[in-house]
Protein backbone atom coordinates (compact mmCIF):
# COMPACT_ATOMS: atom_id res chain seq x y z
CA UNK A 1 0.00 0.00 0.00
CA UNK A 2 1.46 3.36 -0.99
CA UNK A 3 0.64 7.00 -0.55
CA UNK A 4 0.28 9.22 2.55
CA UNK A 5 -1.13 7.59 5.65
CA UNK A 6 -4.13 9.11 7.43
CA UNK A 7 -3.62 11.24 10.55
CA UNK A 8 -2.93 9.31 13.72
CA UNK A 9 -6.10 8.63 15.66
CA UNK A 10 -6.04 9.83 19.26
CA UNK A 11 -8.85 8.32 21.27
CA UNK A 12 -10.76 9.99 24.09
CA UNK A 13 -13.82 8.88 26.02
CA UNK A 14 -16.99 10.81 25.23
CA UNK A 15 -19.44 8.36 26.69
CA UNK A 16 -19.66 6.08 29.67
CA UNK A 17 -17.93 2.88 28.61
CA UNK A 18 -19.87 -0.35 28.96
CA UNK A 19 -18.42 -2.26 31.87
CA UNK A 20 -18.94 -5.99 31.95
CA UNK A 21 -17.21 -8.85 33.66
CA UNK A 22 -15.95 -11.74 31.55
CA UNK A 23 -18.85 -13.82 32.86
CA UNK A 24 -21.27 -11.09 31.75
CA UNK A 25 -19.76 -11.10 28.28
CA UNK A 26 -20.33 -14.83 27.95
CA UNK A 27 -23.96 -14.47 29.00
CA UNK A 28 -24.66 -11.49 26.71
CA UNK A 29 -23.12 -12.91 23.59
CA UNK A 30 -24.96 -16.17 24.21
CA UNK A 31 -28.26 -14.37 24.40
CA UNK A 32 -27.69 -12.30 21.29
CA UNK A 33 -26.18 -14.90 18.99
CA UNK A 34 -28.52 -17.74 19.89
CA UNK A 35 -30.09 -18.95 16.65
CA UNK A 36 -27.80 -16.85 14.43
CA UNK A 37 -26.31 -19.07 11.74
CA UNK A 38 -23.52 -16.86 10.43
CA UNK A 39 -21.58 -14.03 12.01
CA UNK A 40 -21.57 -10.75 10.09
CA UNK A 41 -20.54 -7.97 12.45
CA UNK A 42 -21.09 -6.71 15.97
CA UNK A 43 -21.55 -3.27 17.43
CA UNK A 44 -21.94 -2.27 21.07
CA UNK A 45 -24.62 0.42 21.40
CA UNK A 46 -26.32 1.49 24.62
CA UNK A 47 -25.60 -1.79 26.39
CA UNK A 48 -26.98 -3.83 23.49
CA UNK A 49 -25.03 -6.17 21.29
CA UNK A 50 -26.27 -5.81 17.73
CA UNK A 51 -25.53 -8.14 14.84
CA UNK A 52 -26.11 -6.95 11.29
CA UNK A 53 -26.67 -9.39 8.46
CA UNK A 54 -26.78 -7.65 5.11
CA UNK A 55 -25.65 -9.68 2.13
CA UNK A 56 -25.18 -8.98 -1.56
CA UNK A 57 -23.99 -11.85 -3.73
CA UNK A 58 -22.73 -13.69 -0.69
CA UNK A 59 -20.65 -10.78 0.59
CA UNK A 60 -21.45 -8.77 3.69
CA UNK A 61 -21.53 -5.07 2.95
CA UNK A 62 -21.85 -2.07 5.21
CA UNK A 63 -23.24 1.42 4.75
CA UNK A 64 -20.57 4.07 5.34
CA UNK A 65 -21.58 7.73 5.81
CA UNK A 66 -20.09 10.38 3.52
CA UNK A 67 -16.53 11.39 4.44
CA UNK A 68 -17.53 14.98 5.17
CA UNK A 69 -20.38 13.82 7.41
CA UNK A 70 -17.94 11.79 9.51
CA UNK A 71 -15.43 14.65 9.69
CA UNK A 72 -18.07 17.18 10.70
CA UNK A 73 -19.44 14.82 13.36
CA UNK A 74 -16.01 14.66 15.05
CA UNK A 75 -15.45 18.38 14.74
CA UNK A 76 -13.10 18.71 11.80
CA UNK A 77 -13.07 19.03 8.01
CA UNK A 78 -10.99 18.17 4.98
CA UNK A 79 -9.56 21.68 5.04
CA UNK A 80 -8.56 21.35 8.70
CA UNK A 81 -6.83 18.04 8.02
CA UNK A 82 -4.45 19.71 5.58
CA UNK A 83 -2.80 21.31 8.59
CA UNK A 84 -3.16 18.46 11.11
CA UNK A 85 -1.25 15.28 11.81
CA UNK A 86 -3.52 14.11 14.64
CA UNK A 87 -7.26 14.01 15.20
CA UNK A 88 -9.42 13.02 18.16
CA UNK A 89 -12.38 10.69 17.93
CA UNK A 90 -14.88 9.38 20.50
CA UNK A 91 -13.98 6.04 22.09
CA UNK A 92 -17.28 4.66 20.82
CA UNK A 93 -16.18 5.31 17.23
CA UNK A 94 -12.71 3.93 17.89
CA UNK A 95 -14.22 0.71 19.26
CA UNK A 96 -16.73 0.49 16.41
CA UNK A 97 -13.95 0.73 13.78
CA UNK A 98 -11.91 -1.95 15.55
CA UNK A 99 -14.93 -4.24 15.65
CA UNK A 100 -15.45 -3.77 11.93
CA UNK A 101 -11.82 -4.70 11.30
CA UNK A 102 -12.10 -7.70 13.61
CA UNK A 103 -15.20 -8.90 11.82
CA UNK A 104 -13.18 -9.29 8.63
CA UNK A 105 -10.03 -10.55 10.32
CA UNK A 106 -8.65 -14.07 10.53
CA UNK A 107 -9.94 -15.84 13.64
CA UNK A 108 -7.97 -18.63 15.30
CA UNK A 109 -10.78 -20.73 16.73
CA UNK A 110 -8.62 -23.47 18.24
CA UNK A 111 -6.21 -20.93 19.71
CA UNK A 112 -9.03 -18.95 21.31
CA UNK A 113 -10.47 -22.05 22.91
CA UNK A 114 -7.09 -23.28 24.11
CA UNK A 115 -6.24 -19.93 25.70
CA UNK A 116 -9.60 -19.34 27.38
CA UNK A 117 -10.91 -22.20 29.50
CA UNK A 118 -14.06 -20.33 30.52
CA UNK A 119 -14.95 -19.72 26.87
CA UNK A 120 -14.26 -23.37 26.11
CA UNK A 121 -16.66 -24.42 28.88
CA UNK A 122 -19.27 -21.87 27.78
CA UNK A 123 -19.07 -23.11 24.18
CA UNK A 124 -19.57 -26.72 25.29
CA UNK A 125 -22.61 -25.78 27.33
CA UNK A 126 -24.10 -23.72 24.49
CA UNK A 127 -23.83 -20.39 26.32
CA UNK A 128 -21.57 -19.05 23.55
CA UNK A 129 -22.81 -20.44 20.22
CA UNK A 130 -20.62 -18.09 18.16
CA UNK A 131 -17.03 -17.80 19.35
CA UNK A 132 -16.00 -15.11 16.91
CA UNK A 133 -19.00 -13.05 17.97
CA UNK A 134 -17.78 -13.26 21.56
CA UNK A 135 -14.26 -12.26 20.58
CA UNK A 136 -15.33 -9.29 18.47
CA UNK A 137 -17.96 -8.11 20.93
CA UNK A 138 -16.07 -8.67 24.15
CA UNK A 139 -12.99 -10.90 24.13
CA UNK A 140 -10.72 -8.57 22.16
CA UNK A 141 -11.51 -5.69 24.53
CA UNK A 142 -11.02 -7.93 27.56
CA UNK A 143 -7.48 -8.58 26.34
CA UNK A 144 -8.07 -12.27 25.69
CA UNK A 145 -5.38 -14.15 23.80
CA UNK A 146 -5.35 -16.94 21.24
CA UNK A 147 -7.57 -15.48 18.52
CA UNK A 148 -4.81 -14.15 16.28
CA UNK A 149 -3.23 -16.40 13.64
CA UNK A 150 -0.67 -18.86 14.98
CA UNK A 151 3.00 -18.04 14.44
CA UNK A 152 4.70 -19.86 11.59
CA UNK A 153 7.70 -21.25 13.48
CA UNK A 154 10.15 -21.54 10.57
CA UNK A 155 9.17 -18.28 8.87
CA UNK A 156 9.19 -16.29 12.11
CA UNK A 157 12.71 -17.44 12.96
CA UNK A 158 13.98 -16.69 9.46
CA UNK A 159 12.39 -13.25 9.43
CA UNK A 160 13.31 -12.11 12.93
CA UNK A 161 16.97 -12.87 13.59
CA UNK A 162 16.79 -11.64 17.19
CA UNK A 163 14.12 -14.22 17.95
CA UNK A 164 16.13 -17.01 16.32
CA UNK A 165 19.18 -15.98 18.34
CA UNK A 166 17.21 -15.94 21.59
CA UNK A 167 15.84 -19.41 20.87
CA UNK A 168 19.31 -20.77 20.09
CA UNK A 169 20.56 -19.38 23.42
CA UNK A 170 17.69 -20.98 25.31
CA UNK A 171 16.15 -17.64 26.21
CA UNK A 172 12.96 -18.53 24.34
CA UNK A 173 11.38 -21.89 23.67
CA UNK A 174 9.73 -21.03 20.36
CA UNK A 175 8.64 -18.37 17.92
CA UNK A 176 5.10 -18.80 19.20
CA UNK A 177 6.22 -17.91 22.72
CA UNK A 178 7.79 -14.68 21.47
CA UNK A 179 4.86 -13.70 19.28
CA UNK A 180 2.29 -14.31 22.01
CA UNK A 181 4.34 -12.59 24.71
CA UNK A 182 5.59 -9.52 22.88
CA UNK A 183 5.81 -9.98 19.11
CA UNK A 184 2.22 -9.02 18.36
CA UNK A 185 2.57 -5.92 20.53
CA UNK A 186 5.64 -4.95 18.51
CA UNK A 187 3.53 -5.32 15.34
CA UNK A 188 5.52 -8.33 14.13
CA UNK A 189 3.66 -10.61 11.74
CA UNK A 190 2.89 -14.19 12.74
CA UNK A 191 3.54 -15.45 9.20
CA UNK A 192 4.34 -14.32 5.68
CA UNK A 193 0.64 -14.22 4.84
CA UNK A 194 0.05 -11.41 7.32
CA UNK A 195 3.30 -9.48 7.00
CA UNK A 196 1.85 -6.74 4.79
CA UNK A 197 -1.06 -6.28 7.20
CA UNK A 198 1.25 -6.01 10.20
CA UNK A 199 3.35 -3.39 8.41
CA UNK A 200 0.25 -1.42 7.42
CA UNK A 201 -1.06 -1.38 11.01
CA UNK A 202 2.31 -0.25 12.35
CA UNK A 203 2.62 2.55 9.80
CA UNK A 204 -0.93 3.74 10.42
CA UNK A 205 -0.54 3.79 14.22
CA UNK A 206 3.08 4.94 14.32
CA UNK A 207 3.53 7.02 11.15
CA UNK A 208 6.75 8.72 12.23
Amino acid sequence: MSGPWPPTILCFVTYTAIKTTQADSIQKVGQVTSGIRKFADIVNTDNKLLLRHESIKGQYLMYVPHYDAVLHAIGTSREDLKEKTDIRIPYSLFKFLLQKALGDAEFNLSGYLASNRDIQDAAKSGKVPDLKAHYVGFGFFEGRHGATPAADEAWYRRTYADVAAAISKGQLSSAAEHFNAIGAEEFRAPSAEFQADAIAWKRAIRPT
